[in-house]
C-alpha cells in the first residue's frame, strides 16, 4: 500500500513540473504581446527552467540524502510554488525569467528522489517501469516544447518580417 502512495505522490509531482513547460509553451504568443518579449526573451523564459532544473538535479539529490528525501519533495514543491505565483505575478520578462529560475530550482528539489528509486522501488519492476514511462512522456513534452517555441518564434518573424527582435533594437 505505501509503495503505491509513493508512486502516486511521485506521478503528480512529476505531473507537475511537466504541465508547467506544456502551459508556457502555450501561452508564449501572450507573453510576447503583453510583455514586449523579443525572441532572446522568450527563449530565456523558456530555457531559464530547464537549464536551472538540469543543473541542479544531481546537487538537489545530494541535499535529499542529507536532509530527507521527504523533505526534499516538500520543500521543493513549495519552493515552485513561490516561483509559479511570482511568474504569475511578473510585471516584466526579467521578473518572469527570475521566477522561472526559482521554479528550476523547486523542480529539482521534488525531483531527487527519482534519482533513488532502485532503493525506493527494490524488488518491484512494475513500479519502476512505470515511473520510467513517465520519464519518457516527460521527455517528449520537452521535445515538443522546444518545437513549438522555435514554430512560435518563426510564426513572429514570418507575421512581423520589418519588425526585429525589440530587444536587439535598444
Amino acid at each position: 500500500f505505501f509503495r503505491d502512495v509513493e508512486l502516486r505522490r511521485e506521478g503528480n509531482t512529476l505531473l507537475v513540473v511537466v504541465i508547467d513547460n506544456t502551459i508556457l509553451n502555450t501561452a508564449l504568443p501572450t507573453l510576447a504581446r503583453v510583455l514586449h518579449a523579443g525572441t532572446s526573451s522568450l527563449q530565456w523564459i523558456t530555457d531559464a527552467y530547464t537549464l536551472c532544473f538540469a543543473a541542479l538535479l544531481i546537487p538537489a539529490g545530494a541535499l535529499g540524502d542529507r536532509y530527507g528525501r521527504r523533505r526534499s519533495l516538500l520543500g521543493g514543491l513549495a519552493v515552485f510554488a513561490l516561483g509559479s505565483v511570482a511568474a504569475a505575478l511578473a510585471p516584466g520578462t526579467g521578473m518572469l525569467i527570475g521566477a522561472r529560475v526559482v521554479m528550476g530550482l523547486g523542480a529539482a528539489a521534488s525531483q531527487a528522489r527519482q534519482l533513488h528509486r532502485a532503493d525506493l522501488y527494490a524488488g518491484q519492476a512494475h513500479l519502476v517501469a512505470v515511473l520510467e514511462l513517465l520519464e519518457v512522456v516527460e521527455a517528449c513534452d520537452e521535445l515538443v516544447a522546444v518545437l513549438r517555441e522555435q514554430l512560435a518564434v518563426a510564426e513572429r518573424l514570418e507575421s512581423h518580417p520589418d519588425e526585429g527582435d525589440p530587444e536587439e533594437e535598444e
